[in-house]
C-alpha cells in the first residue's frame, strides 16, 4: 500500500506542477504518469480482502480495472477519464490510504 500511496502522490504532483496538457503532450512525462497509475493498481490489487474490508470507500475493483485497461487495452484509454482520475480520484485515494495505513499501525 505504501507503493500505491507513493505513486498516487507522484501522479497528482506531476499534474499539479506541470498541468495536464504539459504532462499529456510530453511523451516521457505521460509515460511516467501512466506507470504511476499502473503501479497504484498493481499494488492495491494484492491487498487482502480483510484489509480491503477496513476501507469500503476505496473503489478496489475500479482501481484494478483501470490498471488492467492501462496495461492490456491502453489504446482505449480516454484522456479525459485519466485526467479526472488523477485530479479528483487520486487525492481521495491518498487520504483513504493514509487513514487505512494509520488504522493498521494503530491495530498492531
Amino acid at each position: 500500500m505504501l507503493d500505491a500511496r507513493q505513486h498516487a502522490f507522484g501522479a497528482v504532483t506531476a499534474v499539479s506542477d506541470l498541468g495536464w496538457d504539459d504532462v499529456w503532450n510530453h511523451r516521457a512525462t505521460r509515460n511516467s504518469l501512466l506507470f504511476d497509475l499502473i503501479v497504484v493498481g498493481e499494488a492495491l490489487g494484492s491487498v487482502s480482502p480483510a484489509v480491503q474490508g477496513l476501507a469500503p470507500d476505496v473503489p478496489w475493483s475500479a482501481i484494478r480495472g483501470m490498471r488492467n485497461r492501462l496495461v492490456h487495452e491502453y489504446w482505449l484509454c480516454d484522456e479525459f477519464i485519466l485526467a479526472c482520475a488523477v485530479s479528483e480520484d487520486l487525492p481521495k485515494l491518498i487520504r483513504a490510504l493514509d487513514a487505512l495505513l494509520q488504522l493498521l499501525v494503530d491495530r498492531s
